[in-house]
């Protein structure tokens, strides 16, 4: 019997959230700085020029209006200064923005199509990790009930490897019932870490007999 886990979608969700919503935000740091804070600082110079020192309200009016600007006192200027280096930080945190959103999106990309499979020959991955049962030297659950990760190490013939199985990041019915057929392939001694599959529900089930009777 093949039992084969393919990827949940529902664990890779937050992180496409985490980094849509970074690039998101460099994109309008990028916007800010090449569009949003220019424009503001030019209609401020704009303002201070006809309206401030020229006492000119009418041709203010008219080269707001040119523009397409509204003729709403639009703020005072920057000094140059504090505009350059605030132009500066809108593409220096465009540029964190864009460290962040790469790695959880790499992440979700280069999970699509990624299972695990547990046949005959033994456990079987998508990127092209395999291990037989004969080569399992144990079976870490120490992580399985609060985090569900269990941790085969086993022996390739030329090192020591890890096999990690995880039903947050694999869709759980199957990659539980891959953990309890595995379980029964390699040994209950191999188990490290907690109980093997379904010995609590079995002992919990299990009758007790009434001293009295």
């Amino acid at each position: 019997m093949t039992i084969r886990a393919e990827r949940d979608p529902r664990f890779y969700f937050r992180f496409l959230l985490i980094g849509l919503g970074a690039l998101a935000f460099g994109l309008y740091c990028i916007y800010d700085g090449a569009i949003g804070y220019p424009g503001k600082q030019e209609r401020a110079l704009a303002y201070q020029k006809y309206v401030l020192d020229d006492k000119n309200e009418d041709a203010w009016n008219a080269y707001a209006a040119e523009h397409g600007w509204s003729n709403a006192y639009p703020g005072a200027p920057k000094e140059a200064d504090k505009y350059e280096v605030d132009v500066k930080m809108q593409f220096w945190m465009a540029g964190a923005c864009g460290v962040i959103a790469f790695f959880p999106l790499l992440g979700v990309w280069r999970s699509r199509g990624r299972w695990i499979e547990l046949g005959k020959s033994g456990l079987t991955s998508s990127w092209g990790q395999s291990v037989a049962a004969d080569q399992v030297v144990s079976l870490d659950k120490t992580k399985w009930r609060s985090k569900g990760i269990a941790v085969l190490k086993y022996n390739d013939g030329t090192r020591a490897r890890k096999f990690v199985i995880d039903d947050f990041k694999f869709k759980r019915e199957p990659t539980d019932r891959i953990l309890a057929e595995l379980e029964s392939q390699i040994g209950l001694h191999k188990i490290t870490g907690g109980p093997p599959e379904g010995y609590e529900l079995a002992t919990e089930e299990t009758p007790t007999v009434d001293a009295e009777a």
